[in-house]
C-alpha cells in the first residue's frame, strides 16, 4: 500500500497553478504595449477635470471674442447732413 504525504500531493497543483498565473500574466502583458510618455500625458490631459472646464471656457470666450468683432466689422453707419435750401 502506498501512502502519500499531503505535501507531495499538493507540488503538482502549486506547479500548475504557477504555471497558469505566469501564463495569465504574460498575456495580460503582451496584449497591451508600453507605456510612453506622449501617451501618459494624453490619459492624464484626457482625465484631468480642471484641463476640461478651462479648454471650455477658452472656447467659450473665443467665441464671445468672435460674435463681438462680428458686430463690430459688419456695423452699418448712417450719416446725415442737413442742408438749408436757398432760393435765389
Amino acid at each position: 500500500m502506498l501512502s502519500y504525504s499531503s505535501d507531495s500531493c499538493r507540488r503538482p497543483a502549486r506547479f500548475v497553478a504557477a504555471v497558469a498565473l505566469w501564463a495569465v500574466a504574460l498575456a495580460a502583458g503582451a496584449a497591451e504595449p508600453p507605456l510612453t510618455l506622449e501617451r501618459a500625458w494624453q490619459l492624464a490631459e484626457q482625465a484631468n477635470p480642471a484641463l476640461k472646464a478651462a479648454q471650455a471656457g477658452l472656447a467659450a470666450a473665443q467665441g464671445q471674442l468672435d460674435d463681438t468683432r462680428g458686430l463690430l466689422w459688419n456695423n452699418p453707419q448712417v450719416a446725415a447732413e442737413r442742408l438749408r435750401r436757398q432760393v435765389p
